[in-house]
């Protein structure tokens, strides 16, 4: 059964659908659980409100009648470092993995039960703020090669650059600086980061370390802090070359 959210911390959520009789379900559905929730039916009106009042998630639905919910994704990405959870009729892996190429941190297929969504977010707001922002998050930060890694705030600091990571990444590079010189698989990364098993959605991983390679060559000048073992997973090398 759900348990209601404390009013005086509720995450602001925005849902962007085109389908009015869905966005207006998910507005009852989410504000009983104890939401606070404002509606987009375009992707313009999404990115608007996501400028004048920053939420602390997206529900987006990936077809949307001005620009693909894909694209709207990435933009979201570059405005504002919040947590997105796409909607998608389709069951094929490739969709999904799509999705997370874009920078989603996670994904509902339709259909879908309202309680089931309202877990999900529960959860991507536990990995992305912590208990909903509770509190002041102590700093804690890992030395990361030429540079360091601040886990609270999943930013990058190196010599010469500063990188903002998307939540998942952060996660992910977390649980690799944690378990240093050991290999974790990918079922183990996600059993960490997304906290639920499944098996098809194992490729996502593989997507999330590629794009995380990339930000930490941008950051660190070394692409090759991560590295792959074959057939068993992953490994972090912290040592500054």
């Amino acid at each position: 059964m759900m348990h209601r959210l404390n009013a005086a911390i509720a995450p602001k959520i925005l849902c962007v659908d085109d389908d009015t009789y869905l966005t207006d379900l998910l507005h009852y559905a989410l504000t009983r659980d104890g939401y606070k929730v404002s509606v987009a039916n375009n992707g313009a009106d999404a990115l608007r409100a996501a400028q004048t009042d920053p939420p602390d998630a997206v529900v987006l639905d990936v077809h949307l009648p001005d620009m693909s919910g894909l694209t709207l994704c990435g933009q979201l990405r570059r405005q504002c470092q919040l947590p997105v959870l796409m909607l998608t009729a389709s069951h094929l892996d490739v969709d999904v993995v799509a999705g997370f190429q874009h920078g989603a941190d996670d994904y509902v297929s339709k259909p879908f039960s309202m309680q089931i969504l309202s877990c999900r977010i529960q959860a991507v707001l536990r990995r992305t703020r912590g208990a909903h922002g509770q509190g002041g998050p102590m700093k804690t930060l890992y030395h990361l090669g030429k540079g360091t890694f601040d886990a609270e705030q999943h930013e990058i600091a190196g010599r010469d650059a500063r990188i903002k990571l998307t939540p998942i990444q952060g996660k992910i590079l977390r649980v690799l600086l944690e378990n240093e010189g050991r290999v974790i698989s990918a079922e183990q990364i996600m059993n960490h980061v997304w906290n639920y098993e499944a098996e098809s959605d194992v490729s996502v991983v593989k997507t999330h370390i590629s794009n995380l390679r990339k930000r930490l060559a941008g950051a660190l000048d070394a692409d090759d802090i991560i590295r792959t073992v074959a057939g068993l997973g992953y490994m972090l090398r912290t040592a500054e070359a």
